[in-house]
């Protein structure tokens, strides 16, 4: 539940911020943040330096899960 909250988060954000991107190429679009502006983005979703090793943990668990679960449904 934690990563599918900061999943939200994180889809949230983006859809927010594409009025920002600036058209580079064919159907290319891109916009540069500091790294100031990024990492309090990201604190307002949720992922700090406190809470990342616990998402990475929860990550972890999830891939844990999946490679045990591929095997049994022959993937």
């Amino acid at each position: 539940e934690p990563l599918r909250a900061v999943c939200y988060s994180l889809i949230n954000w983006l859809e927010a911020n594409t009025e920002h991107l600036v058209e580079r190429d064919y159907e290319s679009s891109c916009k540069i943040w500091r790294g100031s502006e990024m990492l309090l983005n990201l604190h307002k979703m949720g992922i700090t330096t406190a809470t990342f090793p616990i998402l990475q943990g929860h990550f972890s668990a999830v891939l844990q899960k999946e490679e045990k679960v591929l095997p049994i449904h022959g993937k």
